[in-house]
């Protein structure tokens, strides 16, 4: 099995206001992974970069990780966090 390598970004927004009705402040996460897979085309193989995004919203409720974190996963994903605070 190969390892694919993935660049990782995450940025973080804390105390947004979603919405008068909820009264409460919000956080929101997002996440930019980068890498490039081998695809096969025409019986030969191609590197084609990918990109994904993923955005979260949580309340202060799901707040359980201290800020400034930073992890590194089994397929050597370097991970780091970014405050846009």
């Amino acid at each position: 099995m190969r390892m694919r390598d993935r660049q990782v970004q995450l940025w973080e927004v804390n105390n947004l206001d979603f919405s008068e009705s909820y009264g409460a402040k919000v956080r929101v996460v997002h996440s930019r992974e980068q890498w490039v897979q081998q695809r096969v085309v025409g019986g030969k193989k191609t590197p084609q970069p990918q990109s994904s995004d993923w955005w979260w919203m949580l309340s202060e409720g799901l707040r359980g990780y201290p800020s400034g974190w930073s992890m590194s996963a089994d397929t050597g994903a370097g991970v780091s966090r970014t405050s846009l605070q």
